[in-house]
């Protein structure tokens, strides 16, 4: 089982000029941040079974779960919005084992 949690703030906000251009449609958006959140956290949570089925057989099955959450600056100035961010991943693998040693 895997289990990890970050939390992360700025240096240095945005300056004023940043905040103008960045929201102006005709500017390049490569220049800009991804956004303008003070701080965020980032947690996770997974796990994996393993299980053998004779000496060349194996299944095998994962889980994690990912969530990202931007403090509430992220949105300021605007309507409705949607600061946490969530994914779940799984797989599942069933196959055989080459490295099984023969008799």
């Amino acid at each position: 089982m895997d289990i990890g949690y970050s939390t992360n703030a700025t240096l240095q906000p945005l300056s004023e000029q940043q905040l103008s251009l960045c929201g102006n449609p005709q500017t390049s958006q490569a220049a800009c941040p991804a956004n303008d959140a003070t701080s965020y956290n980032y947690g996770f949570i997974g796990g994996g079974l393993q299980r053998a089925f004779g000496r060349e057989f194996h299944a095998y099955a994962s889980y994690q779960f990912n969530q990202l959450s931007f403090n509430h600056t992220f949105c300021q100035g605007t309507g409705a919005c949607n600061r946490i961010s969530s994914q779940s991943v799984a797989t599942f693998w069933i196959g055989l084992d080459p490295s099984a040693d023969p008799d």
